[in-house]
């Protein structure tokens, strides 16, 4: 019997807007794109979810060490709201207010310290019964570790537990510990087929 429900947070309960980026209140201009991309594809953005850098500030000195000459292009597009480019989505959050009648629901989400400050102030965070964000726990997905902290603090099954996330190894190493989970298509979360899971999983 599914007790609890685990979800990822990027790419499968909110995403970023493009139209956000380029028309928004925050845009981009369009040569700072590749910027933005590079920071947050970067080591040095991944060490920020593992909460080695707690602010933005330790995390652009940290690019500016990974990309010489380019602090300025880096101070341009991390320093300023672009946690802000996140939208979520709409389907999603229906499906969330409509799970949390019947199940407990989790997040486990690999996030910087800015990021997950930005998302606890979501409309859709009081709907989780419990959180583990990576710059928390020191580690990342697809650690195994990570999931045995949350199932252990939450005192979750993992024959009772559904995971969604949008990384096939996330959803591997999940499974490698017995946990019911599937792979949401980034940024295109089904709903349909989210239920499917749920359904099939009872």
């Amino acid at each position: 019997m599914i007790k609890s429900i685990v979800f990822d947070a990027n790419g499968v309960i909110q995403g970023i807007s493009r139209n956000e980026v380029v028309f928004g209140t925050n845009r981009l201009r369009l040569h700072q794109v590749r910027y933005f991309i590079m920071a947050i594809t970067s080591e040095a953005h991944k060490m920020a979810n593992k909460g080695v850098y707690r602010t933005k500030e330790e995390t652009i000195q940290a690019l500016t060490r990974e990309f010489p000459g380019k602090e300025r292009q880096v101070r341009e597009v991390y320093a300023g709201n672009w946690e802000s480019f996140f939208k979520l989505y709409p389907k999603v959050r229906k499906l969330l207010e409509e799970l949390s009648s019947d199940y407990d629901l989790y997040l486990l989400s690999n996030m910087s310290f800015p990021e997950k400050e930005h998302f606890i102030n979501e409309p859709v965070y009081p709907l989780f019964k419990g959180t583990l964000f990576s710059c928390d726990a020191g580690l990342l997905k697809p650690d195994e570790t990570i999931f045995r902290l949350l199932l252990d603090k939450y005192e979750m099954k993992p024959q009772e537990t559904v995971f969604f996330d949008d990384s096939a190894r996330n959803v591997e190493a999940a499974r490698a510990l017995g946990i019911h989970a599937a792979r949401v298509r980034a940024y295109a979360p089904d709903v349909r087929k989210m239920k499917e899971v749920i359904k099939k999983a009872r």
